[in-house]
């Protein structure tokens, strides 16, 4: 079992109980060269009562506003569409 996302994958949100509750794809992914750190776009089909917050980490470097970065557990991930830092563990792929 490959413990790594990748585009293209059926994901879910692996935490505070949402892994039945929660659907995704992820779209891209972005590799910050100067940290080595990776970076995922993920579409959500279906949400929980909780889900992950958007990294700011992502949104800063690019100089875009960040919609969902203070944000957490019910009002997380307001949008459908997001970026999130991939190191955290937070994503399990669907078999």
């Amino acid at each position: 079992m490959r413990n790594l996302v990748e585009i293209g994958d059926l994901i879910c949100y692996n935490c505070a109980g949402m892994k039945n509750h929660t659907v995704g794809i992820i779209l891209e992914e972005w590799h910050d060269t100067s940290d080595g750190k990776r970076y995922i776009k993920i579409m959500w089909g279906m949400k929980g009562k909780v889900m992950p917050r958007a990294s700011y980490d992502y949104y800063h470097k690019h100089n875009i506003e960040n919609p969902d970065w203070q944000r957490w557990g019910v009002e997380a991930g307001k949008k459908d569409i997001l970026w999130y830092a991939a190191d955290k563990n937070y994503f399990s792929v669907i078999q």
